[in-house]
């Protein structure tokens, strides 16, 4: 689950010309595979590469080829969820990797925006203006979830 990343090749290229030349780097690394390491004061501070979606990935997460990403070191909780908790988790982890919107809910708003709210505050669930998304430790929950029946 995740974006695999495969670079051609690396290029160096100052934070002056990113900031100048965004649209330009960014066609360079999706048309030709390069990948740009970001220089800031003389020193790498981040990085654009290419990326290759893969099937059910979730757009917050890259896992870098070589090495599988590592589960987080805190021990694994379940939350104790409501019935229409579960259900919003569970619907989301199944539209991912694409943003659950309001709009997707089959029942009442007010319903959705409580157990939304609650999934905020349990850190299993989050929103930006791309839409609502489930954390990593929502999509753990979510699988034990789907492992439980």
């Amino acid at each position: 689950m995740g974006f695999t990343i495969k670079v051609s090749k690396t290029r160096n290229a100052s934070a002056r010309e990113l900031s100048r030349r965004t649209a330009d780097l960014l066609d360079e690394v999706e048309d030709e595979g390069v990948g740009v390491v970001i220089v800031r004061f003389g020193r790498p501070s981040a990085l654009l590469v290419p990326l290759e979606r893969k099937e059910r990935s979730s757009l917050r997460r890259v896992i870098i080829e070589e090495g599988e990403a590592q589960e987080p070191d805190d021990p694994f909780e379940m939350p104790v969820l409501c019935e229409v908790d579960r259900r919003l988790l569970l619907e989301m982890a199944e539209r991912a990797p694409d943003p659950y919107s309001p709009e997707d809910w089959t029942g009442p708003i007010t319903a959705f925006c409580s157990a939304f709210t609650r999934l905020e505050f349990e850190r299993l669930a989050e929103k930006d203006r791309g839409g609502r998304w489930l954390t990593a430790h929502g999509e753990r929950v979510a699988a034990a979830l789907r492992r439980e029946g």
